[in-house]
């Protein structure tokens, strides 16, 4: 059985190689200069007292600066600057996180099916605001890195999808409208560990 799978995974390995080998166009992941790439966004936030993350979804747009650097044998270096937009429940309390972010991102210079499929390594630094409806708003942050997948579907249109995992972290509130809470208590979104999943589509303009 062990035999069984060892051959299994060096197969693979190989086949994944195989085919890395055989496509690496460097300019074929981002051919224009700009991109404006639009997506659904999901995240997750921390609600007041909790340790565990609420899960929020809604929109990301970004603007990208696709050729920062680039080389045949490194790969390509472009940097994206957007904002985003989510919405998280639970029961009668609702946040709002908005803000902004940059996004450096390196292409490897190797891609997949024949040119068509980019595999990418991300970087993300945001400054965000929650509003919500029990208390201030307050001012936070967030960090971190992950990856995704870029699909050719013609030369100016890409399939976008991306995953990271995040460090948030937001300034405390004070309460003006709770079940538990008097009004003016201070409240805090604990710091949270959490994920950044998007997926859209990028429209790339230029030469």
């Amino acid at each position: 059985m062990i035999r069984c799978l060892q051959r299994t995974f060096i197969l693979s390995a190989a086949g994944v190689l195989s085919l890395a080998s055989a496509t690496h166009r460097v300019s074929a992941q981002s051919a224009q200069p700009v991109s404006l790439q639009i997506s659904g966004f999901g995240t997750s936030v921390a609600m007041p007292e909790s340790t565990t993350g609420t899960s929020g979804f809604g929109v990301e747009p970004q603007l990208r600066l696709n050729h920062v650097a680039r080389s045949e044998s490194l790969g390509t270096l472009s940097l994206g600057i957007g904002g985003q937009y989510t919405k998280h429940t639970a029961g009668p309390e609702e946040i709002t996180i908005t803000g902004g972010f940059v996004e450096p991102r390196w292409v490897p210079p190797f891609s997949f099916a024949d040119g068509h499929m980019f595999p990418y390594l991300a970087a993300r630094v945001a400054l965000l605001r929650q509003s919500n409806n029990f208390g201030t708003g307050t001012s936070g942050t967030a960090f971190g890195g992950g990856g995704g997948l870029a699909i050719a579907v013609n030369r100016q249109l890409n399939l976008d999808v991306g995953a990271a995992f995040i460090q948030q972290k937001f300034n405390d509130f004070t309460y003006y409208k709770s079940s538990t809470r008097a009004a003016g208590a201070a409240g805090a979104l604990n710091s949270l560990g959490t994920y950044a999943v998007k997926a859209g589509l990028s429209y790339g303009f230029g030469k």
